[in-house]
């Protein structure tokens, strides 16, 4: 008990001590301790410092601030005249501020454009004015009215330069050139012949040629030929190859007398001689009759089929036995003479032989120098009894 009270009164006294408390005679008096004086002056110091403190942690915001990109210029479509110009923008300061775009075209000063942008904040803008003069320098490149290929645009401190398109052509339409006409025989009768022409188109565009051809002036009818640019065609003119082919069979039969014709297409043109017939004759008939094997008759008829007058022509007859052996031959001159071109004329020999074993009889011509004649076709035949 005694210790609970000893404890009790230290901490006691160890309160009053720290509250100020003396003891004099046994008596607790409070003891004030007086404060620190604080002045006004030294009071509106200490708000002053922690202001200024204050202020040099948060700076002044930047202004606006205009930088510039991408200045473009370039044809609006194929034609090469049109032009579109651009350039970029952004303001990357901390204000909201109007930017003046000033632009050039080859040191000509063009209207300025103000841009008003945000902080941050990035404009795409078009360039009426460098468009239209741009526009009208290739225009008039184009038309050789100015010599200048280049321009230059500037807007602020970024350039860039244009080369104009050098003047592409208009297409030009189909034209069509003829080659070589070609008339030829097409077999060894040479009274068949091909007709030929080439044709090409050297234009830049499609086209159909309407090809007309003519035969001595005697129209054909005409062939469409299309082509794309640059294709050449082989065309065959077949109306006159029939043509070509009647009027050149007509001269070998000597029912016309013109041995040329003229076969011609646009401006190009041929000409065909037919060939001359060398003297000939055609074999129109014969008969031999055999008299008992002791006289032989052959009569018959030949025609001269070339151009050519035929003098001291012979018919010539060969006898032959059943096994085709030669048995005898006589010759005679046929009864017209000269036999000029397109005449007819008879023939007869009779002969007599002692041979009962005559079967055949040959027949051919020759002049009487002995140079044989060519015939159409050749004659071998039997005599009739």
């Amino acid at each position: 008990m005694k210790k609970i009270w000893l404890s009790i009164l230290v901490t006691l006294a160890l309160l009053i001590s720290g509250c100020g408390f003396t003891s004099e005679s046994g008596i607790l008096k409070q003891t004030t301790v007086p404060a620190e004086t604080v002045t006004e002056e030294e009071t509106t110091k200490e708000v002053s410092t922690e202001e200024t403190t204050t202020k040099e942690t948060a700076p002044e915001p930047e202004p606006a601030k205009f930088v510039l990109s991408i200045l473009g210029v370039t044809p609006a479509d194929a034609s090469g005249t049109s032009y579109t110009a651009t350039v970029d923008v952004q303001n990357t300061g901390d204000l909201k501020g109007t930017y003046s775009l000033v632009s050039k075209v080859n040191d000509e000063l063009m209207d300025s454009i103000q841009v008003e942008l945000s902080p941050s904040q990035k404009k795409t803008v078009i360039l009426p004015e460098v468009q239209a003069k741009v526009s009208s320098l290739a225009e008039q490149y184009k038309n050789l009215e100015i010599d200048e290929q280049t321009c230059t645009i500037s807007v602020g401190n970024i350039s860039t330069r244009v080369t104009f398109q050098e003047a592409v052509p208009e297409p030009e339409p189909a034209r069509f050139v003829l080659g070589v006409l070609w008339v030829t025989p097409e077999d060894a009768s040479e009274t068949s012949y091909t007709a030929t022409v080439s044709v090409q188109n050297t234009g830049d565009l499609k086209g159909t040629y309407s090809l007309v051809s003519k035969v001595n002036d005697e129209l054909m009818d005409s062939i469409e030929v299309e082509l794309n640019p640059n294709q050449k065609k082989t065309i065959i003119l077949t109306e006159a190859q029939v043509k070509v082919s009647s009027l050149a069979e007509q001269y070998k039969n000597l029912e016309i007398d013109e041995q040329t014709c003229t076969v011609s297409v646009g401006n190009k043109s041929a000409s065909v001689t037919f060939p001359e017939e060398e003297y000939m004759l055609q074999y129109l008939s014969s008969r031999g009759t055999n008299y008992g094997g002791v006289e032989l008759e052959t009569t018959g008829q030949v025609k001269n089929i070339s151009r050519t007058s035929l003098k001291d022509v012979e018919v010539v007859i060969e006898i032959l036995d059943s096994e085709h052996e030669l048995l005898y031959s006589s010759s005679k001159l046929i009864y017209r003479n000269p036999l000029e071109p397109g005449q007819t004329s008879a023939f007869e020999v009779v002969c007599s032989v002692n041979a009962q074993d005559v079967k055949y009889y040959n027949v051919y011509f020759r002049f009487k120098s002995g140079e044989i004649i060519p015939t159409d076709r050749s004659v071998y035949k039997q005599y009739s009894p």
